[in-house]
């Protein structure tokens, strides 16, 4: 069996202990990383794994890691992080802030802990990086072990660098080993918290969805995740997790459902997400990016040969102007118009083919004013849509439409971002789940 398809072994086991957060557990888009000796999340929505790691483990410790890095995404762990120290954290605040998450997430999965990997980080253990007990209240936040952590970390360098003051029974200083300088294992520096030279234990393994820090291995992000995706899986999970409830009332924990909920409640932004809909839909055109010596990798090792970059290769973005009679009324024009001005603020130029039934008009459009609003009769965007992309050729299509349509059968060459008018879920459901979807209802 591949690593491949052992990961996706895995994946499936998390439904027998968390059914509720397939919907994560399944929207994470895996990526074979070999050599990073471990399975990661970051914070786009990207499941990176090492073929050589996903072999070492049993299906069910494997799908164990699978449910505690998703649930770094679900609780949202990279933006407190980055709320807690900044873009730019010390060695020593990523550590503890692993440290601090990873008790957060472990005492969430308490229906899997007998598959938990030996010397995984939980309440009471000896954590002998940092030299210290974990023996912490139970059910806090990451903001709040992460402060119990250093709290206990300054103590101990404090008591260290009295006792090196102390003198040993011939009246002389005692040699202490532990006083934070270089050579302690224990992490910990007379500054309080900073570590000197190599005593700093290396940073936990995972993703930057633990602690907001991109790692080297880990791809471009698309903005689908954070432009339409998170939001989705957030609403989905939040619905399992009731009808979970409904029907043995207690077995979702409660620091999930609180995360999940809050996600799912927060007021979205239709306009600001068209606009990252659109424009990582433009910026990742089909074809991906060209490889190039003329730009160097960021990947690229010191004094070794030169490895190529990617450069982006020019967007080609056409909007599909739903003209038909339902389209007519003064609020659907509105938000149509609005919505191809937030394209040309980014793009600054792209065509605008509009129709019902038919194409009626192509035109390049530089401006609002320029935009021609042709058609009135029926609807089939279906018919339009496909013949500009099979025409067009486009790198992506911005289709403008209350969704009254029928749709192609099959997925277009090009990116479909649907601008919808209406948020009638009998409309919307009906759009198919290849294209991405952004409701621009009041």
């Amino acid at each position: 069996m591949s690593a491949r398809k052992r990961l996706s072994t895995m994946r499936t086991t998390t439904f027998e202990y968390y059914p509720y957060l397939a919907t994560y557990v399944y929207s994470m888009r895996a990526i074979e990383k070999p050599g990073i000796k471990t399975l990661a999340v970051d914070a786009h929505g990207n499941m990176y794994y090492d073929p050589a790691w996903i072999e070492s483990q049993t299906v069910e410790r494997g799908a164990y890691g699978v449910v505690h890095e998703v649930c770094h995404v679900v609780f949202r762990h990279h933006e407190r992080a980055n709320e807690m120290y900044g873009t730019a954290p010390t060695e020593m605040q990523r550590h503890v802030c692993n440290v601090a998450a990873d008790l957060v997430v472990e005492q969430a999965m308490h229906d899997m802990r007998r598959h938990r990997p030996d010397g995984s980080v939980h309440l009471g253990m000896q954590y002998t990086p940092l030299k210290i007990t974990l023996d912490f209240p139970p059910n806090l936040r990451m903001e709040e072990y992460y402060r119990l952590i250093m709290e206990r970390i300054n103590s101990q360098s404090e008591e260290q660098g009295s006792d090196s003051q102390q003198q040993d029974g011939n009246g002389q200083p005692q040699d202490s080993e532990s006083d934070g300088q270089p050579g302690d294992e224990s992490g910990t520096g007379a500054n309080g918290g900073e570590p000197d030279g190599d005593s700093m234990p290396a940073p936990c393994n995972g993703g930057s969805a633990a602690d907001g820090v991109t790692r080297d291995y880990e791809e471009e992000p698309d903005g689908a995740w954070e432009s339409f995706g998170e939001d989705a899986a957030a609403q989905a999970t939040e619905k399992a997790m009731e009808d979970a409830e409904s029907k043995m009332p207690g077995s979702v924990p409660g620091s999930l459902r609180e995360a999940v909920g809050f996600r799912s409640q927060v007021v979205r932004d239709p306009w600001g997400e068209l606009k990252a809909a659109v424009a990582t839909s433009v910026a990742s055109p089909v074809g991906g990016r060209q490889s190039t010596y003329a730009r160097p990798s960021r990947r690229q090792p010191p004094n070794m040969m030169r490895l190529r970059g990617n450069m982006p290769t020019a967007p080609n973005a056409v909007v599909v102007l739903d003209t038909s009679g339902s389209m007519c009324n003064p609020d659907d024009q509105a938000k149509a118009l609005t919505c191809i001005a937030a394209g040309l603020r980014k793009l600054a130029r792209f065509k605008v083919i509009a129709g019902d039934t038919d194409i009626a008009s192509r035109k390049d459009v530089s401006s609002i004013a320029q935009v021609e609003w042709t058609g009135g009769g029926g609807t089939d965007m279906s018919h339009i849509v496909e013949r500009v992309d099979r025409e067009e050729r486009p790198d992506s299509i911005v289709l403008v439409t209350d969704c009254y349509t029928d749709w192609p059968e099959r997925q277009t060459r090009a990116r479909l971002v649907v601008a919808c008018t209406t948020n009638r879920t009998s409309v919307v459901s009906r759009i198919p789940r290849w294209a991405r979807t952004v409701v621009l209802a009041d």
